[in-house]
């Protein structure tokens, strides 16, 4: 009897597990792909001459919303560890002699990271797995981007920015 709902809830922890690798990957693509149409869009402001006030509006918008899916990536990732835990749990049960001790350390990792918002990664590790995703660039550029406008604005008087 143990056995049928562990199946069942196996299958469900790998479905789980693969939703979110898709969704981790699609907000990591949906950030780069805003990032590159941003910069064209950026480059283009730039050529036009456009008031440095929309530029540096355009630079925060832009950045709080990759910042935004970052946070996504990332929550994403960490729930992809968990389900890695639970499905390693339950495998080493399958693979050993199917003993109480090791089926009670599934329930417990079940309650711990199932039923909770826990996750068995630290989360400072999962910030910085995500930034290697292609997210150090983003906010490297976009930082450099702000300081650069800033920098422009303290050296102009009031007047020439609009």
């Amino acid at each position: 009897m143990k056995e049928d709902w562990l199946e069942r809830y196996y299958q469900k922890v790998l479905e789980e597990k693969q939703l979110d690798l898709n969704r981790r990957d699609r907000f990591t693509n949906w950030g780069l792909t805003i990032f590159l149409g941003f910069i064209i869009f950026y480059v283009e402001l730039l050529s036009k001459e456009t008031p440095l006030l929309w530029r540096l509006s355009l630079l925060y918008i832009v950045g709080a919303l990759l910042l935004r899916f970052y946070v996504h990536a990332c929550l994403a990732y960490g729930w992809v560890y968990k389900w890695n835990e639970l499905i390693r749990s339950i495998e080493k049960y399958w693979m050993t002699e199917r003993n109480d001790s090791i089926y009670e350390e599934v329930i417990k990792k079940i309650r711990e990271y199932d039923h909770s918002q826990r996750v068995p990664i630290r989360h400072i590790k999962i910030l910085k797995g995500q930034l290697k995703t292609g997210y150090y660039i983003i906010f490297f550029i976009i930082a450099f981007l702000i300081y650069n406008e800033l920098s422009h604005f303290r050296f102009r008087s009031f007047e020439d920015h609009y």
